[in-house]
């Protein structure tokens, strides 16, 4: 579907998608078939992107997806449930054009507003509607390099999970994904928030695990799964996609045992470099916990243009609330469904 000198794509449906983008420097899982194919089928999200080429290869790729929702409005996003997704580039007036496309399509669309998860695409003054810390970790050094520039409290937990006879198991498999979905839906109570629905695991195992571009982490004391991390990778970089844990083995140091194993394999397979996602910058916690593990931060700013109103807009964080409460006191099955009826409405 042509858009003035621009295309809209749908890799879904493009043979050779990913062996063109891996062509683009900075591409990441993100902008790959499979990742549009697990967002789409989950929540219907219609894929929109935005791309120029030349001779074969792309200029420019916006991904964008259409998130059609009759309780959070139309809306093109840039992507949903994803925590960064720069746009490939290689002249920046173009990419500045593009931009402007975007908006152009979404306005014929009727979408209520445009979310742009990238610091790249505006410029001069504009300010972020809202900002997260980015983690990146170079993998290009030996394990005793790697190790060496930890952070003292992490290798101390790493030493006592290993003391503790804590394993980890690296897999693919169904058992694997339902052993992390089961640690999921605890974490995400445990934070006042609902799960994922079950069906976007299962599409995540279809496309992704099963076709190399990623890896659960789970990490096992008395036969149990106590801890878990999804990883997933594209190209020469990986992504920490998801953590989850038991808190009634906490004590165990699991937690860190699965990340220290995730890094180690990605850097053994002769991976560059893996992201260790965003951080809202009010999570505390968290930020310790990313920051243990010797990385480079940088800053992720969304960018949120309301399409009514005609200009950027700055957005409400609505992790935290009243909700919380609410959530923490539901029994598991009851913020399973409510996980299943609402996420496809958050994107």
């Amino acid at each position: 579907m042509p858009l003035n000198d621009f295309e809209i794509v749908n890799p879904i449906s493009e043979k050779n998608w990913n062996e063109t983008v891996l062509e683009s420097v900075g591409a990441t899982v993100f902008h790959s078939r499979e990742w549009a194919q697990v967002l789409s089928q989950t929540y219907g999200y219609e894929p929109l992107y935005v791309c120029r080429r030349e001779q074969g290869r792309f200029r420019l790729l916006i991904p964008v997806m259409e998130v059609a929702s009759r309780l959070t409005g139309r809306r093109g996003v840039s992507l949903p449930f994803t925590d960064f997704c720069d746009p490939l580039f290689e002249d920046l007036g173009e990419l500045r054009a593009a931009v402007e496309e975007v908006l152009r399509l979404g306005r014929g669309r009727g979408w209520r507003r445009v979310e742009l998860r990238s610091g790249e695409v505006l410029s001069g003054d504009a300010k972020p509607s809202s900002v997260y810390v980015g983690h990146n970790l170079d993998l290009r050094a030996t394990e005793e390099e790697l190790f060496s520039r930890l952070k003292g409290p992490v290798r101390t937990a790493l030493r006592k999970a290993e003391k503790s006879g804590v394993e980890v198991d690296t897999s693919n498999s169904p058992e694997a994904v339902r052993s992390f979905y089961g640690l999921n839906c605890i974490t995400r109570r445990e934070h006042g928030l609902p799960p994922q629905p079950w069906r976007f695991f299962e599409n995540l195992r279809q496309w992704i695990l099963e076709n190399n571009k990623g890896v659960i982490v789970n990490a096992v004391s008395g036969g149990r799964a106590v801890a878990g991390a999804v990883f997933l990778h594209f190209g020469e970089a990986a992504v920490f996609k998801y953590g989850a844990s038991d808190p009634r083995y906490q004590a165990l140091r699991p937690g860190n045992m699965v990340m220290w194993h995730g890094i180690r394999w990605y850097r053994e397979i002769g991976l560059r470099a893996v992201s260790l996602g965003r951080t809202r910058r009010e999570n505390e916690g968290l930020l310790r916990f990313k920051r243990g593990w010797g990385v480079q931060e940088t800053q992720l700013n969304y960018f949120t243009y309301d399409l009514r109103r005609d200009r950027l807009t700055e957005d409400k964080d609505h992790i935290e609330g009243f909700h919380n409460a609410v959530f923490r006191r539901l029994p598991l099955p009851c913020l399973r469904l409510v996980g299943a009826l609402t996420y496809k409405h958050m994107g």
